[in-house]
């Protein structure tokens, strides 16, 4: 049996065999266009859930740079004011040895001073 089909700019004829096919086909291109159509949205989820996670982890990101930062910061501060305190106790020592020095000279000076005294007393 011959059947007739109207497309929009021609008229066709088809046998019964070849129309079924073609209508099997049509169908199945359906069912992939269908499919296809959902992948993408699939796709496209999958997509917005990785550009999301990405951009938490450049925020935390540029949070543990600049946590490091901050660290690094403070770690060069502590060394300056280690170097600082190091030249300060050093200069504290070399006081500390002049006064030293100062008062052992004192001290010698004392004695001797007591010794003529004492020398003066007995004469």
């Amino acid at each position: 049996m011959v059947e007739f089909t109207i497309n929009a700019s021609r008229i066709c004829i088809y046998p019964e065999e070849v129309r079924r096919h073609y209508d099997e086909i049509a169908d199945e291109s359906n069912v992939f266009f269908n499919l296809l159509k959902e992948f993408q949205e699939v796709f496209q989820r999958v997509t917005r859930h990785i550009k999301t996670t990405s951009m938490a982890v450049e925020h935390k990101k540029k949070l543990v740079i600049g946590i490091r930062n901050a660290i690094d910061i403070e770690h060069e501060t502590c060394k300056q004011r280690s170097s600082q305190l190091k030249r300060m106790a050093g200069k504290k020592t070399d006081i500390l040895k002049r006064l030293e020095l100062e008062y052992n000279a004192l001290e010698e000076v004392l004695i001797s001073q007591e010794m003529e005294k004492d020398s003066f007393s007995n004469v």
